[in-house]
């Protein structure tokens, strides 16, 4: 009986991976790694010493509403997120117009900027702070999916006070990674939670010390008799 349940929950488990829809993303091409939550990323260094430094990540594709126009379906876009910190001792700047995403054989497509909930032309970035810039890019009627879209790049520019930063960053998509699982803790009790102990038999209730009573307490005293 145990080897049956055994084939039967192994069947299970294959037969709902072999269900479960493959799942993508977008990885930057290039050998310098940044560190986004949920999301691969690249990072760049802002020229001079300490100056600050620009994440940029590919969060996938989305729907954004359509800016001032009531009762209009959703456009699909293409979502970036930037993260923009400054150690200098001026003011940065991101300009929605400065940001352009390149696909095959397409116009380049201008971003709208996204910050603190809303859409921003233009977003500052104060002396030793650190600002978060979702950066979204309508996508033609045929690259709305992902399975439609293998591979884009990104122009950005970022004005630091000085000479502004401008750099491509690449895209292609490719199969995500499960999430790790999260580690396994060995409760107390655990032999009442394995539906074969040790013997291969159904367990049945006994005192083990594991369960936390120390043998000369067993069983408590506030229960009636055993």
């Amino acid at each position: 009986m145990r080897r049956g349940l055994v084939a039967l929950f192994s069947f299970a488990s294959l037969a709902f991976v072999a269900c479960a829809p493959t799942r993508y993303e977008y990885a930057p091409v290039a050998t310098t790694s940044g560190v986004m939550p949920g999301v691969p990323s690249v990072d760049y260094k802002v020229p001079g010493s300490g100056q600050g430094d620009v994440r940029l990540g590919a969060v996938g594709i989305t729907t954004i509403p359509s800016p001032g126009v009531a009762d209009v379906a959703g456009i699909r876009a293409a979502h970036l997120r930037m993260t923009v910190t400054n150690r200098s001792g001026q003011t940065w700047t991101v300009d929605g117009s400065e940001q352009r995403l390149e696909l095959e054989k397409r116009q380049p497509i201008v971003a709208a900027l996204g910050s603190n909930g809303a859409y921003a032309p233009t977003v500052a970035i104060a002396p030793g702070m650190t600002q978060s810039i979702d950066l979204y890019f309508p996508l033609p009627a045929d690259q709305q999916k992902v399975t439609e879209l293998p591979k884009f790049s990104a122009i950005w520019t970022v004005r630091t006070g000085g000479q502004p930063l401008t750099e491509r960053t690449s895209f292609e998509r490719v199969i995500a990674q499960p999430a790790p699982s999260p580690p396994q803790r060995d409760l107390p009790g655990s032999y009442f939670l394995d539906p074969w102990n040790a013997q291969g038999n159904f367990p049945t209730l006994e005192p083990p010390d594991a369960i936390g009573y120390p043998p000369d307490n067993w069983p408590p005293t506030r229960t009636r008799n055993w």
